[in-house]
């Protein structure tokens, strides 16, 4: 709770407007999208028996067809919501953004993750 709350007081000691956050997380969520949409590209590969058995299956044209639709949509929303936003703002978001990710690299390689497959059939 005690982190909660901290970040709960973040915006009201730096004066950051609510409109300001959701703004921010909806960008940085559509920027994840993107990945999440490439990535789907790779699971008939990585999943072959699994996606042959899904109801959900499509051809592979299809699928990468899907992904490139929902990558750039969510590609054009970012920048359309970036264009209304102000200089601070965009460095920011750049600025989270590649913090993230190569957070997110330096803890893979360094064997802290532990990544396993997941998958349950239905």
């Amino acid at each position: 709770l005690s982190v909660f709350y901290v970040i709960g007081l973040i915006p009201i000691v730096f004066g950051i407007d609510i409109e300001t956050i959701a703004f921010s997380a909806v960008i940085l969520s559509n920027i994840l999208f993107v990945i999440i949409c490439f990535g789907a590209v790779n699971l008939p590969k990585k999943y072959p028996d699994l996606w042959e058995k899904s109801k959900l299956k499509c051809s592979k044209r299809r699928l990468t067809f899907a992904a490139i639709i929902g990558a750039v949509s969510s590609a054009i929303t970012c920048v359309l919501l970036m264009m209304d936003a102000t200089k601070i703002n965009v460095i920011l978001l750049v600025v989270v953004t590649i913090v993230a990710a190569v957070y997110s690299i330096i803890r893979y390689k360094t064997g802290k993750v532990d990544v396993q497959d997941s998958v349950e059939e239905s």
